[in-house]
């Protein structure tokens, strides 16, 4: 029997050729090695669905691709979410990175308390102001569930966090722009096994145009 990825990594994909490449080799260089990688292009007319398939030839251990037409950000979460076959999933923008040892920093995290759902902080680098700033999720590593829904940050996020895939059992993302916001807090509140690593390891990169904060693609 093939063994099951620790995590399957969900990163959907919308005409990102210029920076696709870069967010694909911040996953390859993780240091968890029970890794997979599925690269979900949304009817993507540039070079995007070229790459992923280059990336799914070198790397077939470690690479999926699955090609659909356009159909949004939310919907290309949830067709990565129905291939997964992880223990625990996580989501990565395709014109975002994530730090090296972040997966493996969170699953142990999450195995150690067997926690559903474990989360990290943010650093933001605002592209055009070439500058930097931490989105601290919140003050303490020990989360009191109420007060973090009501006073922490990054609670609408899906991509600064792991979860149990069982936690995605019944559940999808709404084709709609800022699909986030309708579904992230709500698995939050209703399960309370909940863990928070303080470190930086997730990079949004903030611009215009990006795949969340443009209509197109999203």
């Amino acid at each position: 029997m093939e063994k099951r990825p620790e995590v399957s990594v969900i990163v959907p994909v919308y005409q990102v050729e210029s920076y696709l490449e870069r967010a694909v080799e911040s996953l390859l260089a993780q240091t968890l090695e029970e890794l997979e990688i599925i690269l979900v292009d949304d009817g993507s007319t540039d070079q995007s669905p070229r790459i992923c398939d280059e990336y799914a030839r070198r790397f077939p251990e470690k690479v999926r691709v699955l090609h659909q037409e356009n159909q949004g950000l939310g919907m290309a979460r949830n067709a990565g979410v129905a291939a997964a076959r992880g223990e625990y999933l996580a989501f990565l923008d395709s014109d975002d990175t994530i730090e090296p040892t972040m997966l493996e920093t969170l699953y142990k995290k999450a195995k150690s308390g067997g926690y559903d759902l474990v989360m990290c902080d943010v650093k933001i680098c605002y592209v055009e102001e070439n500058r930097e700033t931490v989105s601290v999720s919140y003050p303490q590593e020990e989360i009191d569930l109420a007060d973090y829904i009501a006073h922490g940050n990054n609670i609408t996020y899906s991509v600064n966090k792991l979860f149990h895939r069982s936690l995605w059992e019944g559940e999808r993302y709404e084709k709609m722009l800022f699909e986030d916001i309708a579904l992230i807090p709500s698995l939050v509140t209703r399960y309370h096994r909940m863990a928070y690593v303080p470190r930086a390891f997730y990079n949004y990169y903030r611009r215009g145009g990006t795949i969340s904060t443009s209509q197109v693609g999203a």
